[in-house]
């Protein structure tokens, strides 16, 4: 029972630093694209510029964020030019600020992903460790009760 609690335990932290070790690489990645994003974001003088910007760093989060807010400003322009009205003004800010929340969502269920199953992990272990130390003290104790020896 012992080594199987070993190999459970060895299990688990195999897989959790593998995790941490693709959680630290995802983040680094994603930073790097933000930070690339945001650079040509920050030169664009044009809203295409940045869709444009965006397609090129399609797993910056950022680009994620602008082209979800991106599509509903799209969506508002053509429903006004459709009705022959000017597409100068937003119709309905609320609905961009929507299409941004959702994407703040999409792109944090990405990057949280593998969250979930390290905390349930660091929860669990200690657990598994302890029912391991109880099983090896009640094995010493029924081989100490068994080999007889009694107080004189």
């Amino acid at each position: 029972m012992a080594k199987t609690v070993l190999a459970i335990l060895a299990v688990f932290s195999v897989i959790s630093w593998t995790l941490m070790l693709l959680k630290v690489r995802q983040l680094r990645r994603a930073d790097s694209d933000n930070r690339s994003f945001l650079g040509e974001f920050r030169k664009a003088t044009r809203l295409a510029d940045v869709q444009a910007a965006a397609s090129r760093n399609p797993a910056a989060p950022l680009a994620g964020m602008f082209r979800a807010g991106y599509l509903e400003l799209e969506a508002q322009v053509r429903v006004l030019q459709r009705s022959g009205q000017s597409a100068s003004q937003i119709k309905s800010l609320a609905a961009v600020e929507r299409a941004l929340q959702r994407a703040i969502g999409i792109e944090s269920a990405r990057l949280h992903r593998t969250l979930p199953f390290l905390a349930t992990t660091a929860s669990a272990t200690p657990f598994i460790g302890l029912f391991g130390t109880v099983w090896g003290i009640m094995t010493t104790f029924s081989a100490i009760a068994a080999s007889g020896l009694r107080r004189s």
